[in-house]
């Protein structure tokens, strides 16, 4: 099957993810700041979690604003399941080891080790073995329409975004900023999110119809 180009917006969106994920798994070891009780607490607690989720560009200058809506899950330790229903249909997958983004319109399979493809972005926070308080300025922000926000802004000038936002109403998970180093914002709104999810057995897998084009790049080639 001939391959065929993607859309520039799409390479975009698993670095954004796995800065989501990253927090999420590493927050547990955050310094007990002032300020910043709920913030811990709501990570300590995280064992698995679901939802919905719309992601905007905020400085997209479309009258859809870069609109994308979709579901997710989330299990301790390494699984993530991230997946675009609207405007296209894309899936991201962590299941520990590898990423797996997985085109549906484009019957394209991408796989790709966490530890490469994560190297000096936001997901390298998975693969290193430091305290995230040791990477991160964390500081509380001021409520606002009943949600607490935190920042975290990365110590390292390499991290490949300047901070992210994260914003809590009741110890629940409510929205997420993303500022990149060119000075782009994305947002996330969460909505029906549940601790304790039904997970499928299969969630962080693929299965790919016959025809798809697999590129995986965990394969070593053999001269």
């Amino acid at each position: 099957m001939k391959p065929r180009p993607r859309p520039s917006h799409r390479h975009t969106a698993p670095a954004l993810i796995l800065t989501f994920w990253a927090l999420s798994f590493a927050a547990q070891a955050l310094a007990a700041d002032d300020g910043i009780a709920e913030l811990k607490t709501f990570f300590a607690d995280l064992k698995d979690l679901g939802g919905n989720f719309v992601q905007r560009a905020e400085d997209d200058p479309r009258l859809s604003g870069g609109l994308h809506e979709g579901r997710f899950l989330l299990q301790r330790p390494g699984h993530f399941r991230w997946r675009y229903e609207r405007p296209e249909r894309q899936i991201i997958i962590a299941d520990g080891d590898r990423l797996m983004i997985y085109d549906e319109d484009l019957e394209q399979l991408t796989i790709k080790a966490l530890d490469s493809s994560a190297r000096n972005s936001p997901a390298g926070l998975l693969v290193t073995h430091e305290a995230v308080d040791k990477l991160f300025d964390i500081k509380r922000l001021p409520t606002e329409a009943r949600i607490d926000w935190f920042e975290l802004i990365p110590k390292s000038g390499n991290s490949g975004f300047r901070y992210t936002r994260i914003g809590l109403s009741n110890g629940q998970l409510k929205a997420m900023i993303i500022e990149d180093e060119f000075g782009q914002r994305t947002r996330f709104s969460f909505a029906a999110v549940t601790r304790h999810p039904q997970i499928p057995a299969d969630a962080f897998t693929v299965h790919p119809p016959p025809g798809t084009d697999v590129m995986d790049e965990t394969q070593v080639s053999v001269p």
